[in-house]
């Protein structure tokens, strides 16, 4: 199938819907255009969403967590005749808190370069990608 065609056919499925509904095409692709502009914000503020849960567990959460941490060796050693504890005391918060914070900074990190600019790109050239949806239709 060659561009022309592709083309063709998008527009015969456009028409297609519109008649279904009772609509004009253009109202379907105004339609199409403003969920591009929805799409678009979503993934902003997901982006958003994520960088403050981000910023609350290593800025807020964890240090909490830590001091907690210390705060408990001190008085354990203070109670202890051999002073020997320390943070190996405490695998079942270090551990399970490692692997949260490292999948965190991976998830946001991922959602960072592969959503967001898209979603900007959605904000700015809504058109694009309603053809682009509707190309992959096609398919």
């Amino acid at each position: 199938m060659d561009q022309q065609q592709v083309m063709e056919k998008v527009f015969e499925y456009i028409d297609g819907i519109a008649s279904k509904l009772g609509v004009a095409s253009e109202m379907v692709l105004g339609i199409l255009t403003k969920q591009q502009y929805i799409k678009g914000v979503l993934g902003i503020v997901m982006t958003v969403f994520l960088w403050v849960l981000a910023y609350i567990i290593f800025n807020k959460v964890s240090p909490r967590v830590v001091n907690w941490m210390k705060n408990d060796i001190e008085r354990k050693n203070q109670k202890s005749v051999y002073k020997n504890h320390d943070m190996m005391d405490y695998p079942h918060i270090i551990i399970p808190g490692a692997v949260i914070l490292l999948a965190l900074t991976i998830a946001t990190c991922l959602h960072t370069f592969e959503v967001l600019p898209e979603s900007v790109n959605m904000l700015l050239n809504p058109e694009y990608f309603v053809m682009r949806d509707l190309l992959e239709v096609f398919k």
